[in-house]
């Protein structure tokens, strides 16, 4: 019998600042995946095994795969000025948000999953200043180009630490998609699971 954990999720996806959340990180996905899409990489599955073929390239994949940062910030949007501004705007609240999330993972002693997700959803309404800035900025950059999210994905620590515990194929965000994105970006989500 498989439980069900969205009951227990259910004060999280009423949270404003962790819709937010879910939001950041389903954009995010949506950009890296028509990033995907547009440089042809393959990521499918075969019978539950992934596809290991050479993974055919186009054009905009060869300019662009393994540099793409590089690419976006100087060829597509040609703006580093505001990008190095905005950035520079954004990274002291980031440092906030990484901070009390380390703080977090070593001070916390809940001993029922109810009080987990209650003290996710304190920690998202504690840090909603951090967090609303971090929204800003992410949909700032796909204000520029529908690919500016993916820019954090494809740039430390987001692309080395455990990306298949936080990457679903979607190309829309709904309410569904942000509802699991709430739950990856809480840490609720372990291996698509």
């Amino acid at each position: 019998m498989e439980f069900d954990f969205a009951s227990y999720h259910e004060p999280l996806f009423k949270s404003e600042q962790a819709l937010k959340l879910g939001e950041i990180h389903c954009a995010i996905l949506v950009a890296d995946n028509a990033y995907e899409k547009r440089v042809k990489v393959q990521k499918t599955e075969k019978n539950g095994e992934f596809d290991l073929s050479p993974i055919e390239l186009t054009p905009f994949g060869e300019e662009t795969l393994g540099h793409f940062v590089k690419w976006w910030v100087r060829k597509k949007v040609n703006l580093l000025d505001r990008i190095a501004k905005k950035t520079q705007e954004v990274l002291p609240c980031l440092d906030n948000l990484k901070r009390a999330s380390l703080k977090l993972t070593q001070t916390s002693n809940v001993n029922k999953y109810e009080d987990l997700i209650d003290e996710l959803k304190s920690f998202d309404e504690e840090h909603g200043k951090d967090i609303e800035a971090l929204f800003s900025f992410v949909f700032w950059l796909n204000d520029l180009d529908e690919l500016g999210p993916c820019i954090l994905f494809t740039h430390p620590p987001w692309s080395t630490t455990q990306l298949s515990d936080r990457y679903l194929k979607i190309e829309k965000c709904n309410e569904a998609r942000i509802r699991v994105c709430i739950e990856i970006v809480s840490g609720l989500w372990w291996h698509g699971m």
